[in-house]
């Protein structure tokens, strides 16, 4: 199971999806039902990524305007079969 610390969304997708070496990730639950594990209400210190930035929020897709309910409004759109979206809420 792929355990994503608050980072950047788009970085771990490519990494799965152009990465040949079978390097499979699974989504958890929380990617289509909770919003709120994207942020980091707690203010936890989390450290710094590799370019020295100090990592807090999950950096989320340009589509979901920074948004992480409609992040994940508009992920359960596009990933589920319709009769599961709206028994996921």
């Amino acid at each position: 199971m792929l355990t994503l610390a608050p980072s950047d969304i788009q970085r771990a997708y490519d990494s799965a999806a152009q990465d040949s070496r079978g390097d499979v990730r699974e989504l958890i639950p929380e990617f289509f039902t909770s919003p709120e594990f994207l942020e980091n209400f707690s203010g936890l210190e989390l450290g710094v990524n590799a370019g020295g930035k100090r990592i807090q929020d999950v950096q989320l897709p340009p589509w979901a305007k920074q948004d992480p309910l409609l992040f994940i409004t508009l992920h359960r759109q596009v990933s589920l079969p319709v009769p599961f979206r709206h028994s996921a809420c």
